[in-house]
């Protein structure tokens, strides 16, 4: 071998070592990049997740849930119609004596519809009602009832007298007044519920001044049953999307509320429902709202005497813009 022969070997050698050198550098470096990255995946992961909603958690609080139907009131779209059109199921519950004395409820129960015009208010809001009868609540009732003799009248404590047989005539319809809506304790028009405030505080102060010179004295009544009454009237409105927002923000705030989850109203629709305990007579007041839509979907009141909680509720099927005529009254 000569000796440019030898030389060119070495200088190859020389070339190739420095370069494997790098080249185990390079392999460290990007293992202990590799390392970093997926520390850094497993530190983002789970914020990734909870931002794509996939995270295991702990379920919203109540509070949180009316927070989250508040945003979704406010993003709803500004829409309109001929009438403010409701169509609600009412029920109410008596508790009744057999011939025998014993004590069964019966409940009675109704439809009814409103349709308030917004583009002649003159015209005055047009209203029907149908009554479904009365009959036993529960399977027990029922066979009280029948130990009764099942009759088919019962008095009911206030001069008037309950029967089981549905009115199968026409609905009974009326029109009345002007096209306003009553809320925070007067009637507004729809120009004047456009005003109406969009912050909780505000609301809440409207509320406490449409009501002050109505509000019972010393009888158990609250500021959040009042609160509570008035949100409820105004859920049944054509109210700014912000106003409804704010409205679901001010129950939010109120202190003393009960709340129950994936409860179900007269109707059968889930829901989550607020509670003001131990309101004026000893009544529960009760609004219960859908917490996928943000609608109102029942009020209720509940007592509870005799060992038996008694019930009265108004479940509102439809709220909303109509183009249609009411029924003339």
């Amino acid at each position: 071998m000569d000796e440019t022969t030898e030389a060119r070997r070495s200088r190859s050698a020389a070339d190739v070592r420095p370069r494997a050198r790098r080249g185990r550098r390079s392999s460290l470096a990007l293992g202990a990049m590799a390392v970093a990255g997926a520390a850094a995946a497993v530190a983002v992961a789970p914020v990734l997740n909870e931002m794509r909603g996939t995270r295991p958690a702990q379920p919203p609080s109540p509070r949180r849930l009316l927070i989250a139907v508040a945003e979704r009131a406010e993003r709803e779209p500004v829409r309109s119609g001929a009438f403010w059109h409701q169509r609600f199921r009412t029920g109410r519950q008596y508790r009744v004596r057999g011939a025998d004395g014993e004590r069964y409820v019966i409940e009675r129960r109704g439809v009814g519809e409103s349709w308030t015009p917004v583009r002649s208010p003159e015209d005055g809001t047009v209203s029907s009602s149908r009554d479904f009868g009365a009959g036993p609540v529960t399977s027990d009732d029922r066979a009280a009832w029948q130990r009764a003799g099942s009759p088919t009248e019962w008095p009911a404590g206030d001069g008037t007298r309950l029967r089981a047989r549905p009115d199968r005539r026409e609905p009974v319809v009326r029109r009345r007044g002007q096209g306003t809506f009553m809320c925070a304790g007067k009637p507004m028009t729809l120009a004047e519920l456009q005003l109406l405030p969009t912050t909780p505080q505000a609301l809440r102060t409207t509320i406490l001044q449409g009501n002050a010179g109505r509000r019972p004295r010393g009888d158990g009544s609250s500021e959040a049953e009042t609160v509570l009454l008035e949100v409820s009237a105004l859920l049944r409105t054509p109210a700014p999307p912000r106003t409804r927002g704010a409205a679901y923000r001010l129950i939010a705030s109120l202190p003393g509320l009960r709340y129950a989850e994936d409860v179900h109203d007269p109707l059968g629709r889930p829901g989550l429902a607020v509670d003001v305990p131990g309101g004026r007579g000893g009544v529960t007041r009760r609004l219960i709202v859908d917490p996928a839509t943000g609608q109102l979907l029942t009020w209720m009141d509940h007592t509870d005497g005799g060992g038996r909680r008694l019930v009265s509720y108004t479940a509102y099927e439809s709220v909303g813009w109509s183009e249609g005529p009411p029924p003339r009254g």
